[in-house]
Formats: C-alpha cells, sequence, structure tokens
C-alpha cells in the first residue's frame, strides 16, 4: 500500500472522539518586546515617534490656515472650460483658495468686499 502523505489513510478508521482527544492546545507566542526598548532603537536609527506627545511649552502650535473666512454663502456658477481653466492656474500660481482667488481679483479692480 502506498505511503499516506495527505492524512487520509486513517481518517474512516479514526472516530470523532479520537479526532477530538488528538487537539492539542498551540504552544504559548512568544511575549511582545517592550515598547521602550523598540523606540530606543528607532531613535538610534533616525525614526521619530508620531504619537502625540505632551504639549510642549517652549512654542506655541502652528496651524495650517492663516485667514479665517466668517460666515460664507455658497455660490455655484458654470463657467466655459476656457475661463475655468485660466481662474484655476491662477489660484494654483498664486496658491490660493477659489474665495481668495475672487478676493485678489476683485483687489485689483478696486472693488471693495468689506
Amino acid at each position: 500500500m502506498p505511503e499516506d502523505n495527505f492524512g487520509f489513510g486513517g481518517a474512516a478508521v479514526r472516530s470523532t472522539a479520537d479526532k477530538l482527544r488528538a487537539i492539542r492546545p498551540a504552544e504559548v507566542a512568544p511575549p511582545l518586546p517592550v515598547m521602550d526598548r523598540i523606540d530606543a532603537i528607532a531613535d538610534s536609527h533616525g525614526f521619530t515617534s508620531r504619537e502625540a506627545s505632551a504639549p510642549s511649552t517652549s512654542r506655541p502650535p502652528v496651524y495650517r490656515r492663516k485667514r479665517q473666512t466668517g460666515p460664507t454663502i455658497p455660490i455655484t456658477t458654470r463657467l466655459p472650460e476656457r475661463v475655468a481653466a485660466a481662474f484655476i492656474g491662477f489660484c494654483e500660481e498664486n496658491r490660493l483658495a477659489y474665495w481668495e482667488g475672487i478676493e485678489e481679483m476683485m483687489k485689483r479692480l478696486d472693488i471693495p468686499c468689506e
């Protein structure tokens, strides 16, 4: 009889009770390394933690937005592609939000917006 490489040969002979008795718990996984040690190794290789740390009193936090817009009104408009492309290009070149682009053009045309 050929050798049973896949474990099917004795399947008909073994009872369910025998199969259950053969089940053994897996070995316990090794404990996870201590996080302080991992952080020390990471620091030695130049990595810095991205986790939130205690707030520093030496300098205030830096906020991305510099201007408050105040109350807003949504304006929806349809533009010809050539006008939209030019406006979007103007805003991208000057690093402006669309509302800031409109405000800048109004200033250049001496139209008060206050």
